[in-house]
């Protein structure tokens, strides 16, 4: 067993996506990495928490499969398999 404990931040609304407010708040000794989802079509503020992740030295894990056919600065975002 992994003893990994999740920790849960509110949304912003109408968008539903993370409150990026809240990542400090949330950061602890223990936390080793960001896995989040956009949701609904709704992108993340990538640039925000890749920021974050890059200053505490964090792993982010994206899950986009929400994220197809929406726009983020200005570009599409798309679906790649790896």
């Amino acid at each position: 067993m992994s003893n990994l404990v999740p920790v849960f931040l509110d949304v912003k609304l109408p968008s539903y996506d993370i409150d990026v407010d809240q990542l400090e708040s949330a950061l602890s000794d223990k936390t080793r990495a960001i896995m989040i989802a956009h949701t609904l079509g709704n992108p993340f503020n990538l640039d925000a928490i890749t920021a974050f992740a890059q200053k505490h030295d964090l792993w982010l894990i994206e899950d986009n499969c929400d994220a197809v056919g929406s726009v983020y600065n200005g570009k599409k975002q798309v679906l790649l398999d790896i």
